[in-house]
């Protein structure tokens, strides 16, 4: 493996280092906090090299809070940013 990242760790392309990225690959560094910290939610999107050459690009976009208040005041707040 050559390359491995995620959308939530600040990289140094000059010093990156596929060791740190396993230990950063765990599911607890790829989360973020909604409604003031009272829901955390995990993104599974990542970027690989698996071999010279070709990138791959997962995108998790299946973040679902159905049947819960909170996604009708996140859709909002998302819908009233863009």
């Amino acid at each position: 493996m050559y390359f491995w990242t995620h959308p939530f760790v600040e990289l140094d392309y000059g010093a990156y280092s596929f060791a740190e990225a396993s230990q950063l690959s765990e599911l607890e560094s790829r989360t973020f906090p909604i409604d003031e910290g009272k829901l955390v939610v995990p993104d599974a999107s990542y970027l690989v090299e698996p071999v010279e050459g070709l990138w791959l690009l997962a995108i998790d976009g299946n973040v679902y809070f159905a049947g819960l208040k909170i996604w009708k005041l996140y859709q909002r707040r998302v819908l009233d940013s863009i």
